[in-house]
């Protein structure tokens, strides 16, 4: 084997090179792959050459799986980043309607394709989502009151700021005129 591939840190793979040579454990192996994508897959070539045949082999007969699975999945499987591989980081798109918790206004789903979190006559929102937008994930369910409105692409953002925990979140504001405009104006003074 040349290198470590694309994508991987060419002196991670060097390392673990050398702490397969020295007959260092999955402890060592574990360490080297932990700060960055790049040293993982680095680590990975490592265990994948004939230097970490036997560890590899090792590994896949501990985690119970064929001796022909991935050094990318038995390393993700022995250092405990399976179930964080598989959690979600990009937004899922909800356009639900809901009940205004603050002003009691019944929103419909935003027209078109465009996505709504808040009510677009207070502008509040409510604390449902977790780390990734749309996920629905916090327990929290407080109100989030609007705060720092900024003009960004030439549209509004919001930050909203939840009233029982303090998550922050930004937001883009989508006027529906059919029934009331986000108005910033009338919720902060102008400077």
């Amino acid at each position: 084997m040349s290198g470590p591939g694309k994508g991987a840190d060419p002196k991670a793979f060097t390392a673990a090179l050398n702490a397969l040579q020295e007959g260092q454990g999955l402890e060592s192996l574990l360490n080297l792959a932990r700060p960055s994508k790049a040293a993982f897959r680095a680590t990975a070539a490592a265990l994948e050459s004939p230097a970490g045949a036997q560890l590899r082999t090792q590994l896949a007969d501990q985690l119970q799986l064929s001796h022909s699975t991935s050094a990318e999945k038995l390393l993700r499987l022995a250092s405990g980043r399976a179930v964080a591989a598989q959690a979600r980081s990009n937004p899922i798109a909800r356009n639900e309607s809901f009940n205004c918790l603050h002003c009691g206004l019944p929103v419909p789903p935003a027209p078109g394709s465009k996505i709504r979190n808040h009510c677009p006559r207070c502008l509040r929102s409510l604390h449902v989502d977790g780390d990734v937008p749309g996920d629905r994930q916090s327990n929290c369910h407080g109100i989030m009151d609007p705060s720092a409105p900024e003009l960004s692409k030439g549209s509004f953002r919001v930050t909203h700021r939840c009233r029982r925990c303090g998550h922050e979140r930004r937001n883009r504001l989508y006027p529906d005129w059919q029934i009331a405009p986000d108005q910033l104006a009338g919720l902060w003074p102008s400077k």
